[in-house]
């Protein structure tokens, strides 16, 4: 437990660091490749465990777009293609909160696995 309650304290100070530089970034659903270059930008200022929650988060939300594609279209090209779009207009100008408060407690279930792994070194994956 004590591992635990360190990580805890460890995230939210990492987290307090340097906040008005990251918390102004949005993400440019535009294209891919603006969506790309924007992703990447976050990804480097945010503090590491932010970095791993949105990376969480951003995930969720892309396999979430490309599974409701698949069932509504029914083949996998045009799936695709329907995902992608769907994601980039839904994370378009969206910012860090804005971000994981959309992937929702999922993403926070597999963040919070992930942290404690990376913690303690072990490798876990999240179990519904």
């Amino acid at each position: 437990m004590p591992k635990l309650a360190f990580l805890i304290v460890g995230l939210a100070l990492a987290g307090c660091a340097s906040t008005s530089e990251w918390r102004a970034l949005r993400l440019d659903g535009a294209s891919k490749s603006t969506f790309e270059e924007s992703a990447a930008v976050f990804r480097q200022e945010l503090p590491q465990g932010r970095r791993l929650y949105f990376d969480v988060a951003i995930t969720d939300l892309w396999t979430t777009a490309a599974l409701k594609a698949q069932l509504d279209l029914q083949t996998e090209s045009n799936a695709l293609e329907a995902a992608s779009r769907n994601f980039l207009a839904q994370i378009d100008g969206l910012g860090y909160d804005e971000i994981v408060s959309l992937a929702g407690p999922r993403a926070k279930k597999t963040y919070v696995i992930q942290a404690m792994a990376a913690a303690s070194g072990s490798i876990l994956t999240p179990m519904d």
